[in-house]
């Protein structure tokens, strides 16, 4: 027998909370200095704040003046004890 409704609307909630609390995990361990490096898709684009990120490797291009500028500003945030910001862009395979 298939599941009820009710069970794959619970099972598809828990997934994304599990999600939600591994990202706050992640935000808390990076703004407390415990991990020095998080790889993510799309997942820091938005309402994110994390001053303390002091070097961001852009991969994905993107055609938005928005989206673009929200994912610099992310390091270039003024932070205690942050002394620089680096910025590293590829664009079709090639460092610029």
């Amino acid at each position: 027998m298939g599941q009820t409704l009710e069970n794959i609307i619970f099972d598809f909630k828990k997934k994304q909370l599990l999600r939600w609390l591994r990202f706050c995990s992640s935000i808390r361990q990076l703004d407390a200095g415990d991990l020095e490096v998080v790889l993510t898709v799309g997942l820091f684009n938005e309402g994110t704040d994390i001053p303390r990120v002091d070097t961001q490797l852009l991969v994905r291009p993107t055609e938005s003046l928005t989206v673009f500028t929200q994912q610099v500003w992310r390091g270039l945030r003024l932070a205690e004890g942050k002394s620089h910001s680096v910025l590293y862009m590829l664009e079709r395979g090639e460092a610029h």
